[in-house]
């Protein structure tokens, strides 16, 4: 499947400000599931630092601009080819080991009733974990939380997200992840784009998952949000501990101002 996606992020800021630096990681890789055929970032005037690739595979770019307008648009415009590959990451390049990531972080971290939900699911030692194990329990994370745009923010932990029993998709990824580090399986946060379907919930464009590590296998996303394994739907655009680390922009400013931000994305199939 041939997929046009078009983003813009939009930050308004109410007073000037001196100077804004962002890290981006908003350029995806090309791996067996999916193909970059063209993909463009329209950039305010600026000074670009170096473009690096990270540890997870990243494409990381830092841009910064000195005294900055009311208003910054940043576009992102490309193509990408996708094949359906039962949700399993091949020919991705990375070079940190799967156990690093089972670390948590604040927004991952489980208390008392994570570790019950992961135990009433999985009860086996992390090495006769199977497959359909961890289907189970990305089925029950899918029916622990119900699907509710605007109950969340970008601060609100899995815990939260499961006392609440609803949120988006970064909780549905985030309640996963840390289910998973009860059981002893490594999980990481995924950032990316989601073509919508009459199947799928209704989720943005802009959408979040889990990448789960199964010996056999490798890399398996999983989207508790949706109930399925990615599939050619899906482009993958980076991952990371959580969803601030899998951010597609994170930056900081000098000056005292309140920032506005808008997104916008659109995912259409195209004719191959």
């Amino acid at each position: 499947m041939r997929l046009n996606i078009s983003h813009v992020t939009r930050y308004s800021y109410s007073e000037p400000v001196r100077r804004i630096t962002q890290s981006m990681r908003m350029h995806p890789t090309s791996h067996a599931g999916q193909t970059i055929k063209s993909w463009h970032i329209e950039m305010p005037e600026g000074t670009a630092g170096s473009q690096i690739v990270d540890g997870a595979g990243n494409i990381i770019q830092t841009h910064s601009i000195e005294n900055p307008p009311d208003v910054i648009e940043i576009r992102v415009e490309g193509t990408v080819e996708t094949n359906d590959t039962d949700g399993v990451l091949r020919d991705h390049s990375e070079i940190i080991h799967p156990l690093s990531y089972l670390q948590k972080t604040h927004a991952t971290r489980a208390n008392q009733a994570i570790t019950f939900l992961a135990n009433e699911v999985i009860s086996q030692p992390e090495g006769e974990i199977s497959i359909q194990n961890i289907h189970c329990l990305s089925n029950r994370v899918s029916d622990a939380l119900t699907y509710e745009t605007e109950s969340t923010s970008v601060t609100t932990t899995a815990r939260q997200a499961l006392e609440n029993g609803r949120g988006v998709c970064q909780d549905y990824a985030h309640l996963l992840i840390a289910a998973c580090g009860v059981v002893g399986l490594p999980a990481r946060y995924v950032s990316g784009y989601l073509l919508a379907s009459d199947q799928l919930s209704p989720d943005e464009a802009s959408h979040a998952w889990a990448e789960i590590y199964i010996n056999e296998l490798g890399w398996v996303g999983f989207d508790p949000a949706n109930n399925c394994c990615t599939n050619e739907n899906y482009v993958r655009l980076a991952s990371d501990l959580d969803a601030n680390r899998a951010a597609p922009i994170r930056g900081i400013s000098r000056g005292v101002s309140h920032e506005r931000l808008e997104v916008q994305v659109a995912v259409q199939s195209m004719q191959q």
